[in-house]
């Protein structure tokens, strides 16, 4: 097996997060949703203006997840926090493998490095959404323990698509 390193994304790797964010996003979409609602998505979501805001927030964490000093995904969690502990948690907002890299256990170790920093700030939950469509995805979610517990409604463009909110409740 490869040696999969996850690091933390720096600000001077913007360009480099936008170009996979954007690849990676229309690998997994783009078959399914117009050339329309992509662009808007991509031009509103994925701008190097927009991923900066993210970035400065100190509430979002990115990682590259790399094998042999070569970038094949990434991860964008949030820490949520609440005044009340029982409603800390951390989201799963993105979590990407370069179509090329897909079945060597990429999305496994994000994952699995996901849920150790959720531990490490002892919250009760990580969660996450996925689309209702992206059945491989909810699979291997529910093999990772994951349980639906909602849903909403994520814009793609003017497209209203339903993602289902899936939590890993955690054991600290």
């Amino acid at each position: 097996m490869q040696n999969i390193t996850i690091e933390p994304l720096q600000e001077n790797e913007l360009s480099i997060l936008q170009t996979i964010s954007i690849t990676t996003f229309k690998a997994a979409f783009e078959q399914y949703n117009t050339a329309a609602n992509m662009q808007h998505y991509i031009a509103n979501n994925i701008s190097i203006s927009n991923l900066k805001a993210e970035f400065e927030d100190k509430s979002n964490q990115f990682y590259f997840a790399k094998i042999e000093n070569v970038i094949v995904g990434y991860l964008k969690l949030i820490h949520h926090i609440k005044q009340e502990a029982d409603t800390e948690s951390f989201e799963i907002e993105r979590i990407y493998v370069l179509s090329n890299y897909q079945n060597l256990k990429i999305g496994a170790k994000l994952l699995q490095f996901s849920i150790a920093i959720a531990q490490q700030f002892n919250v009760s939950k990580i969660w996450l959404g996925v689309w209702e469509k992206n059945v491989d995805a909810i699979r291997f979610y529910v093999k990772n323990g994951f349980q639906q517990f909602d849903q909403h409604i994520f814009m793609l463009g003017n497209d209203a698509q339903t993602d289902i909110l899936m939590q890993l409740k955690l054991n600290n």
